[in-house]
Order: C-alpha cells, then sequence, then structure tokens
C-alpha cells in the first residue's frame, strides 16, 4: 500500500520515478549481451537440378520424383518441399528442412 499512497500523495514524484526508469531501460537496452540473442542456424539443404528441354511432366516423372524418393530415406527431416520451374532452361528445386536438436554446453 506504501507505493499507492506515495503515488497518491505526491504524483508528481511517482510521475518522475517512472520517467527514470524509462530513462534508464532506453540506455540499457542497447547494452544488452550478444549472448542473450544467440547465432541460430537452421539446418536446410537445397537441391537443385535443372534439365534443358525437357517438358514439365519429365521432369516430374524422371527428375523430381525419383529425388523425392531418394531423400524419403533421409532421417531427420522436419519439412520437404519440391518446386518446378516452368520456363526453360527447366528446374526442380527441392527444400529439406531437418529438425534441429538444442545441445546446452
Amino acid at each position: 500500500m506504501q507505493l499507492v499512497d506515495v503515488s497518491v500523495r505526491r504524483p508528481v514524484f511517482a510521475a518522475m520515478m517512472i520517467m527514470a526508469l524509462v530513462v534508464f531501460g532506453m540506455f540499457a537496452y542497447p547494452r544488452l549481451g550478444v549472448n542473450l540473442f544467440p547465432a541460430v542456424d537452421f539446418p536446410v539443404v537445397t537441391v537443385t537440378v535443372i534439365y534443358p528441354g525437357a517438358d514439365p511432366t519429365t521432369m516430374e516423372s524422371k527428375v523430381a520424383e525419383p529425388i523425392e524418393e531418394a531423400i524419403q530415406g533421409v532421417s531427420g527431416i522436419k519439412r520437404m518441399t519440391s518446386r518446378g520451374v516452368p520456363l526453360p532452361p527447366r528446374a526442380s528445386a527441392m527444400n529439406l528442412r531437418f529438425s534441429s536438436s538444442v545441445s546446452s554446453p
């Protein structure tokens, strides 16, 4: 209750204390250590195959599907996406995102 009593009896003092805390926070924020924001590298692999002169159905059946089937056997895959480029030169790109494990030092 003392905080409430001081704030009611001396509102200017309470406002100045709040402003002092805000100013202190503004000066302290840029000085936060880098270790509080660790650098995170997500385990991602991109496979790109270029097949000049192929039509989209050939790219899908002869290139993308066999590679996807071979990659599915790899353990730890969290997400796999595959995209085809319909414009010449024909290409197929697969993005693999692996599950990340965090180990403490």
